[in-house]
Order: C-alpha cells, then sequence, then structure tokens
C-alpha cells in the first residue's frame, strides 16, 4: 500500500496460493479475494502514517531508511 500523497511504500503483504488450472473464473476470483483477505488481517493497524513498513504482518514492523 502506497501513502496516496507521497506515493511511498506504507505496508505490504505476501499471499502465495495455488489455483487449479481448470477452475472456473468466479472460483479464481473467489479464491484471490480470499487470500487478500487473510493479508489484510495482518495489516498493522496504527503504523500508518508513522513511517514504519511492515513486510509480513508478524511482529513489530521496523522502520526503514528511503
Amino acid at each position: 500500500m502506497n501513502d496516496a500523497r507521497t506515493g511511498r511504500l506504507i505496508w505490504r503483504g505476501i499471499a502465495v496460493d495455488d489455483v487449479h488450472f481448470k477452475s472456473k473464473p468466479e472460483k479464481r476470483t473467489e479464491r484471490v479475494y480470499k487470500e487478500v483477505s487473510k493479508v489484510f488481517r495482518k495489516y498493522p493497524t496504527g503504523s500508518v502514517g508513522s513511517g514504519v513498513v511492515g513486510t509480513s504482518g508478524h511482529g513489530v514492523p521496523k522502520p526503514v531508511d528511503d
């Protein structure tokens, strides 16, 4: 996620999962939404605008140098 004003990265999360190649497009979309939802459960609330970047959602994010 980027800060809309500055364009600076404020948070990122990563999810990896497989989608069966024979799945219907609706099921693929459902799977993507499910994984994105899981990533945002780990969003570090309270850190937006504080210059902190959480890369995994685990533990306390540490400041990064620009």
